[in-house]
C-alpha cells in the first residue's frame, strides 16, 4: 500500500515539474521578464481605442440596440439626463468625452478606473466605481451610438 502511495505522489511531483518549466525559459537562464508599461492618454484613455472615429450621421440601428443594451447594462447607475443615480448621468457625455475614451472605458473598464484621475475623483465624489461589465466591442459601438443620439446626434 504504500508502495502505491509513493508512486502516486511521485507521478504527481512529476507531471508538476514537467508542466510548469517550458513557459519560463528567459527566466531560467537569469534574464527578467520585462512588462511594457502602457502610458495613459488623458484624452483617450488606455484601451484598443486609441484612433477610434464613427461615420458622420447616426446608425439607428444601432442605436436601438444600444438602447436596449443601456437598459439591461446602465440604465440602473445612469441616467439620459444629468441626474445622478449612483454614477454620473450621460447627457452631453458625447461632446465632453472623446468617443475613443468612451469605448476604452466600457471595454476596458478596470484599468481605466486604475489609471485615469478624473475617474479617481469621481470614485471619491459618488463612492463608487464602475463594475467591470465585460462589454463587448460590439456591444460598446452600439450603446455608443445610443449615447450619441441621446446627445442630438442625427
Amino acid at each position: 500500500m504504500k508502495t502505491k502511495v509513493f508512486y502516486v505522489i511521485a507521478l504527481m511531483g512529476f507531471g508538476v515539474v514537467s508542466c510548469s518549466g517550458s513557459n519560463n525559459e528567459g527566466q531560467a537562464n537569469g534574464e527578467a521578464e520585462q512588462v511594457e508599461e502602457v502610458q495613459y492618454d488623458s484624452v483617450l484613455g488606455v484601451g484598443d481605442f486609441m484612433d477610434f472615429k464613427v461615420e458622420e450621421g447616426l446608425n439607428s440601428g444601432l442605436a436601438l440596440k444600444g438602447k436596449g443594451l443601456y437598459d439591461s447594462k446602465c440604465a440602473s447607475c445612469h441616467s439620459l439626463k444629468n441626474d445622478v443615480i449612483v454614477g454620473p448621468g450621460w447627457s452631453g457625455v458625447t461632446e465632453r468625452r472623446q468617443l475613443g475614451w468612451l469605448m476604452n472605458m466600457m471595454t476596458n473598464t478596470t484599468e481605466m478606473l486604475e489609471k485615469d484621475p478624473e475617474l479617481k475623483k469621481q470614485i471619491e465624489k459618488y463612492k463608487v466605481q464602475m463594475p467591470e461589465l465585460s462589454t463587448s466591442d460590439e456591444d460598446a459601438r452600439a450603446i455608443l451610438e445610443y449615447m450619441r443620439q441621446n446627445d442630438g446626434a442625427k
